[in-house]
């Protein structure tokens, strides 16, 4: 009687410390702000549609059809001191930026492309591997309006 007992009490013991021993302490990743995220790394198109003069325009990266405008060498460099960098067909122009709102969904960026450009990304959705917003500026009297996601250039 007293073995089966005792059988049974290391019986509850060690399953009762299994399902302890198993419970993981929740850990929460770090949280980056938008600032972080932003200045990291330089950011280059993953995918964008935009209309502009009346005419859309589609790329996507690493897509063997179906682009009709390539942004292959374009890409934004953000600094800390709201200075970067924008290049495009291996040109590079200085440009400052800054947030517009206070959650930093909105970002203002002039682009000194002889004549500065103003441009404006809004609606913007932080992740460490992608931005996501929408876009729009003025260049010479043409509207343009895009949609566009970011990735980190290598």
């Amino acid at each position: 009687m007293k073995l089966i007992s005792r059988v049974t009490f290391m019986a509850i013991a060690i399953m009762s410390l299994s399902v302890f021993a198993c419970k993981k302490e929740e850990v929460k990743p770090v949280e980056k702000s938008p600032l972080e995220i932003l200045t990291a790394q330089p950011w280059q198109i993953a995918e964008i549609r935009f209309l502009q003069q009346n005419t859309m325009y589609y790329y996507m990266r690493g897509a063997t059809t179906g682009n009709n405008i390539n942004f292959d060498t374009e890409y934004y460099k953000f600094n800390t001191d709201k200075t970067g960098e924008r290049a495009d067909q291996n040109t590079v122009y200085p440009l400052t930026w800054d947030f517009i709102d206070a959650e930093k969904t909105k970002i203002k960026i002039v682009v000194q492309e002889g004549k500065p450009l103003t441009i404006i990304w809004e609606n913007i959705i932080y992740k460490e591997n992608s931005l996501k917003y929408s876009e729009y500026y003025n260049r010479n009297g043409n509207n343009s309006l895009a949609v566009a996601t970011r990735i980190p250039k290598p």
